[in-house]
Protein backbone atom coordinates (compact mmCIF):
# COMPACT_ATOMS: atom_id res chain seq x y z
CA UNK A 1 0.00 0.00 0.00
CA UNK A 2 2.98 1.98 0.88
CA UNK A 3 4.65 2.13 -2.74
CA UNK A 4 0.73 3.00 -4.14
CA UNK A 5 1.14 6.57 -2.86
CA UNK A 6 4.81 7.03 -2.31
CA UNK A 7 4.56 10.06 -3.88
CA UNK A 8 2.44 11.60 -1.11
CA UNK A 9 5.57 11.31 1.15
CA UNK A 10 6.30 14.55 -0.58
CA UNK A 11 4.87 17.74 1.81
CA UNK A 12 4.83 19.72 -1.64
CA UNK A 13 2.80 17.06 -3.70
CA UNK A 14 0.24 16.66 -1.44
CA UNK A 15 -0.59 20.39 -1.09
CA UNK A 16 -1.07 19.91 -5.00
CA UNK A 17 -3.14 16.94 -4.51
CA UNK A 18 -5.66 18.48 -2.35
CA UNK A 19 -5.85 21.65 -5.00
CA UNK A 20 -5.47 19.38 -7.70
CA UNK A 21 -8.13 17.33 -6.42
CA UNK A 22 -10.46 20.08 -6.07
CA UNK A 23 -10.37 21.61 -9.33
CA UNK A 24 -10.17 18.67 -11.37
CA UNK A 25 -14.10 17.90 -9.45
CA UNK A 26 -14.99 21.28 -10.42
CA UNK A 27 -13.65 20.83 -14.07
CA UNK A 28 -15.78 17.13 -14.15
CA UNK A 29 -18.58 19.36 -12.98
CA UNK A 30 -18.17 22.05 -16.11
CA UNK A 31 -17.71 19.16 -18.55
CA UNK A 32 -21.41 17.62 -17.80
CA UNK A 33 -22.96 20.74 -17.51
CA UNK A 34 -21.13 22.22 -20.85
CA UNK A 35 -22.49 19.08 -22.78
CA UNK A 36 -25.85 19.31 -21.40
CA UNK A 37 -25.96 22.83 -22.55
CA UNK A 38 -24.76 22.38 -25.22
CA UNK A 39 -27.73 19.47 -26.38
CA UNK A 40 -30.42 22.04 -24.84
CA UNK A 41 -29.57 24.50 -27.17
CA UNK A 42 -28.90 22.86 -30.56
CA UNK A 43 -29.95 18.85 -29.91
CA UNK A 44 -27.02 18.25 -31.72
CA UNK A 45 -24.42 15.69 -31.70
CA UNK A 46 -22.22 18.02 -34.38
CA UNK A 47 -22.16 20.97 -32.17
CA UNK A 48 -20.91 18.88 -29.25
CA UNK A 49 -18.04 18.32 -31.31
CA UNK A 50 -17.81 21.43 -33.11
CA UNK A 51 -17.48 22.94 -29.11
CA UNK A 52 -14.61 20.35 -28.06
CA UNK A 53 -12.68 21.45 -31.11
CA UNK A 54 -12.76 24.86 -30.53
CA UNK A 55 -11.82 24.40 -26.96
CA UNK A 56 -9.04 22.05 -28.43
CA UNK A 57 -7.88 23.75 -31.68
CA UNK A 58 -5.82 26.27 -29.22
CA UNK A 59 -4.01 23.77 -27.90
CA UNK A 60 -3.49 21.77 -31.00
CA UNK A 61 -1.80 25.02 -32.56
CA UNK A 62 -0.34 26.49 -29.54
CA UNK A 63 0.57 24.50 -26.76
CA UNK A 64 4.19 24.03 -28.42
CA UNK A 65 4.86 27.36 -27.52
CA UNK A 66 3.54 27.15 -24.55
CA UNK A 67 5.87 24.40 -23.40
CA UNK A 68 8.78 27.17 -24.52
CA UNK A 69 7.31 29.56 -22.47
CA UNK A 70 7.33 26.66 -19.44
CA UNK A 71 10.50 26.19 -19.81
CA UNK A 72 11.66 29.74 -19.96
CA UNK A 73 9.61 31.11 -16.95
CA UNK A 74 9.21 29.62 -13.10
CA UNK A 75 6.19 27.74 -13.46
CA UNK A 76 4.90 27.80 -10.05
CA UNK A 77 3.96 31.44 -10.77
CA UNK A 78 2.90 30.94 -14.29
CA UNK A 79 0.22 28.33 -12.80
CA UNK A 80 -1.07 30.58 -10.69
CA UNK A 81 -2.10 33.49 -13.14
CA UNK A 82 -3.84 30.34 -15.50
CA UNK A 83 -5.78 29.41 -13.00
CA UNK A 84 -6.93 32.84 -11.72
CA UNK A 85 -7.64 32.98 -15.71
CA UNK A 86 -9.68 30.02 -15.72
CA UNK A 87 -11.86 30.79 -12.95
CA UNK A 88 -12.62 34.15 -14.83
CA UNK A 89 -13.67 32.41 -17.78
CA UNK A 90 -16.09 29.63 -15.50
CA UNK A 91 -17.76 32.48 -13.25
CA UNK A 92 -18.68 34.47 -17.12
CA UNK A 93 -20.14 31.20 -18.19
CA UNK A 94 -22.17 30.76 -15.80
CA UNK A 95 -23.52 34.06 -14.86
CA UNK A 96 -24.55 33.84 -19.00
CA UNK A 97 -26.38 30.48 -17.94
CA UNK A 98 -28.05 31.92 -15.14
CA UNK A 99 -29.26 35.29 -16.14
CA UNK A 100 -30.62 33.45 -18.87
CA UNK A 101 -28.54 35.34 -21.88
CA UNK A 102 -26.38 32.60 -23.01
CA UNK A 103 -25.95 31.61 -26.78
CA UNK A 104 -24.31 29.27 -28.36
CA UNK A 105 -21.53 31.56 -29.68
CA UNK A 106 -21.61 32.11 -26.25
CA UNK A 107 -20.23 29.17 -25.33
CA UNK A 108 -17.82 28.50 -28.89
CA UNK A 109 -15.72 31.79 -27.55
CA UNK A 110 -15.70 31.26 -23.90
CA UNK A 111 -14.55 27.39 -24.66
CA UNK A 112 -11.97 29.19 -27.80
CA UNK A 113 -10.35 30.93 -24.13
CA UNK A 114 -10.65 27.92 -21.86
CA UNK A 115 -8.23 26.28 -24.92
CA UNK A 116 -5.69 29.47 -25.09
CA UNK A 117 -5.08 28.98 -21.13
CA UNK A 118 -4.92 25.21 -21.35
CA UNK A 119 -1.82 25.54 -23.84
CA UNK A 120 0.06 27.16 -20.58
CA UNK A 121 -1.68 25.03 -18.11
CA UNK A 122 -0.62 21.54 -19.64
CA UNK A 123 3.09 21.69 -19.96
CA UNK A 124 3.60 23.68 -17.38
CA UNK A 125 1.96 21.43 -15.06
CA UNK A 126 3.17 18.20 -16.57
CA UNK A 127 6.67 19.51 -15.95
CA UNK A 128 6.01 21.07 -12.74
CA UNK A 129 4.80 17.33 -11.21
CA UNK A 130 8.64 16.83 -11.69
CA UNK A 131 10.18 19.63 -9.89
CA UNK A 132 7.93 18.59 -6.76
CA UNK A 133 8.91 14.60 -6.85
CA UNK A 134 11.57 14.65 -8.40
CA UNK A 135 12.52 11.49 -10.64
CA UNK A 136 12.32 8.99 -7.20
CA UNK A 137 8.50 9.13 -7.05
CA UNK A 138 7.94 11.07 -10.69
CA UNK A 139 6.14 7.55 -11.86
CA UNK A 140 3.98 7.03 -8.77
CA UNK A 141 2.95 10.88 -8.95
CA UNK A 142 1.83 10.87 -12.49
CA UNK A 143 -0.27 7.71 -11.65
CA UNK A 144 -2.15 9.31 -8.66
CA UNK A 145 -2.48 12.64 -10.93
CA UNK A 146 -4.46 10.18 -13.20
CA UNK A 147 -6.27 8.50 -10.30
CA UNK A 148 -7.38 11.70 -8.83
CA UNK A 149 -8.57 13.08 -12.59
CA UNK A 150 -10.25 10.16 -12.36
CA UNK A 151 -12.05 10.39 -9.00
CA UNK A 152 -12.91 13.56 -9.93
CA UNK A 153 -14.74 12.12 -12.90
CA UNK A 154 -16.62 9.90 -10.40
CA UNK A 155 -17.66 12.70 -7.91
CA UNK A 156 -17.80 15.36 -10.32
CA UNK A 157 -20.57 14.43 -12.47
CA UNK A 158 -22.63 13.16 -9.10
CA UNK A 159 -22.21 16.18 -8.10
CA UNK A 160 -23.45 18.38 -11.58
CA UNK A 161 -26.24 15.81 -12.00
CA UNK A 162 -27.47 17.10 -8.25
CA UNK A 163 -26.46 20.45 -8.95
CA UNK A 164 -28.56 20.82 -12.14
CA UNK A 165 -31.38 19.43 -10.74
CA UNK A 166 -31.37 21.46 -7.87
CA UNK A 167 -29.70 24.74 -8.95
CA UNK A 168 -29.28 24.75 -12.91
CA UNK A 169 -26.67 24.30 -15.14
CA UNK A 170 -25.31 27.84 -14.61
CA UNK A 171 -24.25 26.79 -10.53
CA UNK A 172 -22.03 24.13 -12.11
CA UNK A 173 -20.01 26.61 -13.84
CA UNK A 174 -19.57 28.86 -10.74
CA UNK A 175 -18.27 26.01 -8.53
CA UNK A 176 -15.90 25.56 -11.01
CA UNK A 177 -14.85 29.29 -11.05
CA UNK A 178 -14.26 28.67 -7.10
CA UNK A 179 -12.62 25.39 -7.48
CA UNK A 180 -9.58 26.80 -9.29
CA UNK A 181 -9.20 28.95 -6.37
CA UNK A 182 -7.98 25.62 -4.38
CA UNK A 183 -5.08 25.20 -6.89
CA UNK A 184 -4.20 28.96 -6.15
CA UNK A 185 -4.04 28.27 -2.58
CA UNK A 186 -2.47 25.08 -2.76
CA UNK A 187 0.78 26.64 -4.89
CA UNK A 188 1.19 29.70 -2.78
CA UNK A 189 1.59 27.72 0.63
CA UNK A 190 4.41 25.45 -1.34
CA UNK A 191 7.92 25.56 0.35
CA UNK A 192 9.68 26.63 -2.78
CA UNK A 193 13.17 25.79 -1.36
CA UNK A 194 12.30 22.38 -1.43
CA UNK A 195 11.17 22.28 -4.96
CA UNK A 196 13.92 20.57 -7.47
CA UNK A 197 13.98 23.39 -9.97
CA UNK A 198 15.04 23.52 -13.13
CA UNK A 199 16.93 26.54 -14.64
CA UNK A 200 14.95 28.23 -16.61
CA UNK A 201 16.35 28.24 -20.44
CA UNK A 202 16.24 31.46 -22.10
CA UNK A 203 17.13 30.43 -25.31
CA UNK A 204 14.58 27.88 -25.35
CA UNK A 205 13.31 27.64 -28.88
CA UNK A 206 9.82 25.55 -30.38
CA UNK A 207 12.37 24.01 -33.24
CA UNK A 208 14.63 22.56 -30.61
CA UNK A 209 12.03 20.88 -28.97
CA UNK A 210 10.73 19.38 -32.11
CA UNK A 211 14.46 18.14 -33.36
CA UNK A 212 14.93 16.67 -30.24
CA UNK A 213 11.97 14.50 -30.30
CA UNK A 214 12.76 13.61 -33.95
CA UNK A 215 15.94 12.26 -33.22
CA UNK A 216 14.55 10.26 -29.97
CA UNK A 217 12.71 7.58 -31.31
CA UNK A 218 12.21 6.49 -27.81
CA UNK A 219 9.91 9.77 -27.62
CA UNK A 220 9.00 10.37 -31.10
CA UNK A 221 6.61 6.77 -31.50
CA UNK A 222 5.07 7.17 -28.23
CA UNK A 223 4.12 10.41 -29.21
CA UNK A 224 2.47 9.51 -32.53
CA UNK A 225 0.58 6.68 -30.55
CA UNK A 226 -0.69 8.95 -27.88
CA UNK A 227 -1.69 11.35 -30.92
CA UNK A 228 -3.36 8.48 -32.68
CA UNK A 229 -5.59 7.81 -29.53
CA UNK A 230 -5.98 10.99 -28.31
CA UNK A 231 -7.65 11.78 -31.80
CA UNK A 232 -10.19 9.29 -32.10
CA UNK A 233 -10.46 7.66 -28.65
CA UNK A 234 -10.78 10.11 -25.66
CA UNK A 235 -13.51 12.12 -27.29
CA UNK A 236 -15.53 10.97 -24.30
CA UNK A 237 -17.38 14.17 -23.98
CA UNK A 238 -18.66 13.93 -27.63
CA UNK A 239 -19.72 10.78 -27.19
CA UNK A 240 -21.01 9.93 -24.25
CA UNK A 241 -23.94 12.95 -23.72
CA UNK A 242 -25.02 11.26 -26.98
CA UNK A 243 -25.25 7.45 -25.77
CA UNK A 244 -26.77 8.23 -22.96
CA UNK A 245 -29.94 10.41 -24.73
CA UNK A 246 -30.35 8.20 -27.42
CA UNK A 247 -28.91 4.65 -26.98
CA UNK A 248 -29.83 4.24 -23.28
CA UNK A 249 -32.84 6.93 -23.51
CA UNK A 250 -31.79 8.91 -20.57
CA UNK A 251 -31.21 12.38 -18.94
CA UNK A 252 -28.25 14.10 -17.59
CA UNK A 253 -28.05 11.56 -14.61
CA UNK A 254 -27.62 8.61 -17.09
CA UNK A 255 -24.36 10.97 -18.37
CA UNK A 256 -23.62 11.07 -15.06
CA UNK A 257 -23.69 7.72 -14.34
CA UNK A 258 -21.38 6.83 -17.61
CA UNK A 259 -18.92 9.08 -16.68
CA UNK A 260 -19.13 8.41 -12.77
CA UNK A 261 -18.77 4.21 -13.97
CA UNK A 262 -15.43 5.06 -16.30
CA UNK A 263 -13.84 6.70 -13.48
CA UNK A 264 -14.53 4.22 -10.94
CA UNK A 265 -12.60 1.47 -13.41
CA UNK A 266 -10.02 4.22 -13.74
CA UNK A 267 -9.56 4.70 -9.90
CA UNK A 268 -9.14 0.71 -9.90
CA UNK A 269 -6.94 0.94 -12.88
CA UNK A 270 -4.73 3.46 -11.66
CA UNK A 271 -4.12 2.00 -7.67
CA UNK A 272 -3.00 -1.11 -9.90
CA UNK A 273 -0.74 0.72 -12.40
CA UNK A 274 0.49 3.02 -9.50
CA UNK A 275 1.73 -0.41 -7.66
CA UNK A 276 3.54 -1.85 -10.37
CA UNK A 277 5.60 1.29 -11.44
CA UNK A 278 5.72 -0.58 -14.61
CA UNK A 279 6.12 2.11 -18.29
CA UNK A 280 8.44 2.12 -21.27
CA UNK A 281 6.51 1.12 -24.76
CA UNK A 282 6.06 -2.31 -24.06
CA UNK A 283 3.72 -1.21 -21.31
CA UNK A 284 2.27 1.17 -23.71
CA UNK A 285 1.36 -1.54 -26.48
CA UNK A 286 -0.42 -3.57 -24.13
CA UNK A 287 -2.30 -0.83 -22.44
CA UNK A 288 -3.65 0.78 -25.69
CA UNK A 289 -4.64 -2.87 -27.16
CA UNK A 290 -6.93 -3.37 -23.93
CA UNK A 291 -8.39 0.25 -24.71
CA UNK A 292 -9.40 -0.28 -28.32
CA UNK A 293 -10.55 -3.66 -26.93
CA UNK A 294 -13.14 -2.59 -24.17
CA UNK A 295 -14.07 0.64 -26.03
CA UNK A 296 -15.52 -1.96 -28.95
CA UNK A 297 -17.13 -4.13 -26.29
CA UNK A 298 -18.81 -0.61 -24.54
CA UNK A 299 -19.48 -0.19 -28.47
CA UNK A 300 -22.16 -3.70 -28.22
CA UNK A 301 -23.28 -3.23 -24.76
CA UNK A 302 -27.38 -3.25 -25.35
CA UNK A 303 -28.32 -1.78 -21.58
CA UNK A 304 -27.02 0.28 -19.15
CA UNK A 305 -26.00 -1.86 -16.13
CA UNK A 306 -23.73 -3.66 -19.24
CA UNK A 307 -22.33 -0.43 -20.66
CA UNK A 308 -21.54 1.07 -17.24
CA UNK A 309 -19.79 -2.20 -16.57
CA UNK A 310 -17.44 -2.06 -19.86
CA UNK A 311 -17.01 1.82 -19.35
CA UNK A 312 -14.98 0.77 -16.17
CA UNK A 313 -12.94 -1.63 -18.16
CA UNK A 314 -12.45 1.34 -20.31
CA UNK A 315 -11.62 3.67 -17.61
CA UNK A 316 -8.97 0.97 -16.17
CA UNK A 317 -7.37 0.99 -19.40
CA UNK A 318 -7.25 4.98 -20.12
CA UNK A 319 -5.19 5.41 -17.11
CA UNK A 320 -3.13 2.58 -18.03
CA UNK A 321 -2.36 4.21 -21.42
CA UNK A 322 -2.56 8.01 -20.30
CA UNK A 323 -0.18 7.56 -17.70
CA UNK A 324 2.34 5.28 -19.18
CA UNK A 325 2.97 7.65 -22.12
CA UNK A 326 2.98 10.53 -19.33
CA UNK A 327 5.78 9.16 -16.94
CA UNK A 328 7.58 7.46 -20.34
CA UNK A 329 8.15 10.79 -21.83
CA UNK A 330 9.06 12.52 -18.72
CA UNK A 331 11.59 9.73 -17.45
CA UNK A 332 13.05 9.50 -21.45
CA UNK A 333 13.29 13.77 -21.53
CA UNK A 334 16.49 15.86 -20.76
CA UNK A 335 15.52 18.63 -17.86
CA UNK A 336 15.74 21.77 -19.96
CA UNK A 337 13.98 19.85 -22.66
CA UNK A 338 11.18 18.63 -20.64
CA UNK A 339 8.47 21.56 -20.79
CA UNK A 340 8.41 21.17 -24.58
CA UNK A 341 7.95 17.30 -24.82
CA UNK A 342 4.79 17.52 -21.95
CA UNK A 343 3.34 20.82 -24.77
CA UNK A 344 3.71 17.96 -27.74
CA UNK A 345 2.24 15.38 -25.51
CA UNK A 346 -0.60 17.95 -24.56
CA UNK A 347 -0.93 18.21 -28.16
CA UNK A 348 -1.03 15.00 -29.04
CA UNK A 349 -3.11 14.44 -26.00
CA UNK A 350 -5.96 16.86 -25.89
CA UNK A 351 -5.34 19.26 -29.41
CA UNK A 352 -5.69 16.37 -31.60
CA UNK A 353 -9.64 16.71 -30.22
CA UNK A 354 -10.13 19.51 -32.66
CA UNK A 355 -10.21 17.35 -35.49
CA UNK A 356 -11.15 13.74 -33.86
CA UNK A 357 -14.13 15.70 -32.23
CA UNK A 358 -15.91 17.14 -35.69
CA UNK A 359 -15.06 13.57 -37.43
CA UNK A 360 -16.84 11.47 -34.55
CA UNK A 361 -19.80 13.95 -34.04
CA UNK A 362 -20.17 14.00 -37.64
CA UNK A 363 -20.41 10.40 -37.79
CA UNK A 364 -22.72 9.87 -34.85
CA UNK A 365 -24.40 12.18 -36.27
CA UNK A 366 -25.06 10.04 -39.72
CA UNK A 367 -24.65 6.88 -38.54
CA UNK A 368 -25.50 6.02 -35.20
CA UNK A 369 -24.36 7.43 -31.38
CA UNK A 370 -22.36 3.69 -31.06
CA UNK A 371 -19.97 4.30 -33.90
CA UNK A 372 -18.37 6.87 -31.86
CA UNK A 373 -16.78 3.95 -29.84
CA UNK A 374 -16.08 1.64 -32.45
CA UNK A 375 -14.12 4.63 -34.23
CA UNK A 376 -12.29 4.65 -30.53
CA UNK A 377 -11.22 1.23 -30.46
CA UNK A 378 -9.98 0.95 -33.45
CA UNK A 379 -7.63 3.76 -33.22
CA UNK A 380 -6.45 2.45 -30.32
CA UNK A 381 -5.57 -0.90 -32.15
CA UNK A 382 -3.84 1.00 -35.05
CA UNK A 383 -1.88 2.93 -32.12
CA UNK A 384 -1.05 -0.59 -30.59
CA UNK A 385 0.21 -1.95 -33.96
CA UNK A 386 2.33 0.71 -34.79
CA UNK A 387 4.10 0.38 -31.56
CA UNK A 388 4.55 -3.10 -32.28
CA UNK A 389 5.87 -2.41 -35.77
CA UNK A 390 8.42 0.38 -34.28
CA UNK A 391 9.65 -2.08 -31.65
CA UNK A 392 10.99 -4.65 -34.28
CA UNK A 393 11.65 -2.10 -37.00
CA UNK A 394 15.65 -2.77 -38.58
CA UNK A 395 17.90 -0.08 -36.79
CA UNK A 396 15.06 1.10 -34.62
CA UNK A 397 15.38 -0.08 -31.13
CA UNK A 398 12.97 1.32 -28.66
CA UNK A 399 14.23 0.57 -25.65
CA UNK A 400 12.91 2.53 -22.18
CA UNK A 401 14.03 5.72 -21.58
CA UNK A 402 16.56 6.34 -18.89
CA UNK A 403 15.99 9.55 -16.65
CA UNK A 404 17.51 12.71 -17.46
CA UNK A 405 19.93 11.00 -19.97
CA UNK A 406 21.18 14.61 -21.53
CA UNK A 407 22.10 16.09 -18.32
CA UNK A 408 21.57 19.25 -17.02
Amino acid sequence: MRRVFAALEVRNYRYFVVGHTVSLIGGWMQIVAQGWLVLQLTGSAAALGAVAAIQTVPVLLFAPYGGVIADRVDKRKLLIWVQLGSALLAAVLGVLVLTDVVRLWHVYVLAFGVGLLRCLDFPARQSFVHEIVSHKHLHNAVTLNSVLLNAARVIGPSIAGATIVLGGIGLCFLLNAVSFLAVVASLAVMNVAALTRSAPSERARLVDGFAYVRRTPALAVPLVMTGIIGCLAYEFPVVLPVVAERVLHGDARTYGFLTAAMGAGAILGGLLVSAAGRTGMRMLVWSSLALGGTMLLAAVAPNLATMMVALAAVGAATIATTATSNSTLQLGSAPQMRGRVMALWSTAMMGSTAIGAPVVGTAMEHLGARVGLVIGGVSCLVAALLGMVSRYQPGAVIRRPMPDASGP
